[in-house]
């Protein structure tokens, strides 16, 4: 039955090759879309992840007085816990957007974050040139403040008379030191420092972010915020980074739909190319099938051929668009370099292609059974 349905197959080679054709490319564009969007998936949750890789953070409240603690005090209880690294201040304003600041010969843009020297070394950057206020000099004068070395070479800035003046915010600012900070450290040296205790913190009244640098996943959530505020541990609130299993789980969920609608198109294409194939055949067949009726064939096997020869083409079309796919998805990922990732489950699709062929070929199939063959061969 098989060996007879291959010959028939190959006896109409334009309308085989036509459905072989449209099946390929169907599969060949879907195992090409998965391999896309599994690998940028994957490539897109490490890179975000990695941004926040090993810190996190432990706000505590401030209006219950959490800008009023000592730094210091706070960071030692903090890293006394097993696995902190490091801990400090550390907080981004206007959500990290840059905001015209000007010196008396220059002008441009810079980020603003309220932080002091434990937050900056949590955040991997270092002072390369003056120095912090202290917290009896801020009492004094609390528009001093420290400049990103890139932020203080495009205006001309550095911690001495004549160079230490800038204008942001609405107030001339004294700077007192410059900081650096590379790769994750990066928005630093495009910023202003506000260091806690400055106007701009003491105008701040939301909670206070302590940035914590730990081994793996640190200290438990109750620890660190035991450690961060005993006086009331239940106000404080710990933020970790989204692992990068999580977001490659909750992006490739996001894209599921899109590769739902895809699949269906598909299937609508190679079914409708496979029904016309076989319904082509059937007639062109009708007097062949009366010829084998007459000759003691059943409505059975005649239906049945048909039906094999269908499953031929949409498992053959199948499976070679999975080569196809495959090797595509293998340049995409290699052009792009992140990993070739499939599911598991393409490892069934020409199975699932040939049951495919064998529904849509089902009407022809069907019609293929009624043909007369008295009839016929009265013709």
């Amino acid at each position: 039955m098989l060996r007879e349905a291959w010959i028939n197959v190959w006896r109409r080679p334009g309308r085989t090759v036509f459905s072989l054709l449209t099946v390929l490319i169907g599969t060949a564009t879907l195992v090409t879309m998965l391999a896309v969007t599994r690998g940028s998936a994957h490539r897109s949750a490490e890179h975000l992840a990695g941004l926040s890789s090993g810190s996190f953070t432990v706000s505590v409240p401030g209006h219950l007085g959490g800008w009023d603690e000592d730094e210091a005090r706070v960071a030692a209880r903090i890293r006394q816990l097993p696995g902190v690294r490091g801990a400090g201040t550390y907080m981004p304003l206007f959500e990290g957007q840059r905001k015209d600041v000007r010196t008396q010969t220059g002008q441009g843009q810079a980020g603003h974050i309220i932080t002091t020297a434990e937050g900056v070394q949590a955040r991997g950057g270092r002072l390369v040139a003056g120095g912090w206020p202290s917290s009896s000099s801020l009492r004094t004068d609390g528009r001093q403040v420290l400049v990103g070395a890139g932020a203080a070479r495009s205006l001309g800035l550095w911690p001495e008379p004549g160079r230490n003046r800038v204008y942001a915010e609405g107030r001339w600012l004294t700077v007192t030191g410059i900081v650096d900070g590379q790769g994750e450290a990066a928005l630093l040296g495009a910023s202003i420092l506000w260091p806690v205790g400055s106007e701009a913190a003491a105008e701040v009244t939301t909670d206070r972010p302590f940035l914590i640098v730990a081994d793996d996943d640190g200290p438990a959530d109750e620890s660190l915020a035991l450690s961060a505020w005993p006086y009331e541990p239940g106000a404080a609130r710990v933020s970790r980074p989204v692992s990068a299993t999580s977001l490659k789980a909750k992006l490739l969920g996001e894209s599921q739909d899109m590769v739902l609608i895809t699949v269906l198109v598909l299937c609508v294409s190679s079914a409708v190319s496979v029904y016309s194939t076989m319904q082509s055949a059937v007639w062109e067949r009708r007097r062949l099938i009366g010829l084998d009726r007459a000759l003691g064939a059943s409505r059975w096997r005649v239906g049945r051929l048909f039906l094999a020869e269908s499953a031929i083409t949409g498992g053959l079309g199948t499976l070679l668009g999975l080569g196809v796919g495959l090797l595509a998805g293998e340049l995409v990922a290699l052009a792009q370099g992140w990993p070739h990732l499939q599911p598991w489950w393409i490892g069934v699709l020409p199975l699932a292609g040939a049951g495919l062929g064998a529904v849509s070929g089902m009407l022809p199939a069907v019609a293929s059974t009624r043909v007369d063959p008295v009839r016929l061969l009265r013709e």
